[in-house]
């Protein structure tokens, strides 16, 4: 899929997929909120207007990297003196009607149909619990309120998820 996509759909996957953000919290970023080199993103208003630093990984600040380089004040023009993005936004698009269209073209292209950006969050959830198998802290990542919600919706653990914490029973 990342084969097909250009660089503000790259980052914008990465943003839902990696970072676990909602569609609204990566459409509204500003350049000042995302820091590659520290590998972190502040979310100013996430759901219930509540802000959350989130950790990036390395695919994510390189596609960051990137998207600056081209995007970014002070960046190329059009060559027409337009902007690609107005000067503080990261997105050149910030409602989700047109950033679905965006993607969604760019899965056509791929041949992967297009199944909205919460799937991107489900991946990041079930992901990070895989690995870190800590509820609060992927709840954290997501910016859910309960843990309960991390749990319930997004952390699907294998059925014999304990087979290697039991073997040495």
């Amino acid at each position: 899929m990342l084969d097909h996509a250009d660089t503000h759909e790259k980052f914008l996957l990465f943003l839902v997929a990696h970072a676990g953000l909602r569609i609204s919290e990566a459409l509204a970023l500003e350049w000042t909120d995302v820091d590659e080199a520290a590998k972190r993103i502040h979310v100013r208003s996430g759901k219930g207007r509540k802000g959350r630093i989130v950790a990036m990984s390395t695919s994510l600040a390189r596609a960051t990297r990137h998207c600056r380089a081209l995007y970014a004040p002070g960046g190329p023009d059009h060559g027409d003196g337009r902007r690609a993005t107005p000067p503080t936004r990261v997105f050149r698009y910030g409602d989700v009607k047109t950033a679905r269209y965006h993607l969604g073209k760019a899965f056509k292209r791929a041949g992967v149909p297009f199944r909205g950006f919460h799937a991107g969050r489900k991946y990041a959830g079930t992901r990070l619990v895989q690995q870190i198998r800590d509820f609060g802290r992927v709840a954290a990542h997501l910016g859910h309120a309960s843990v309960d919600t991390t749990r319930r919706g997004y952390a699907q653990l294998a059925a014999d998820d304990l087979k290697d914490d039991l073997s040495s029973w």
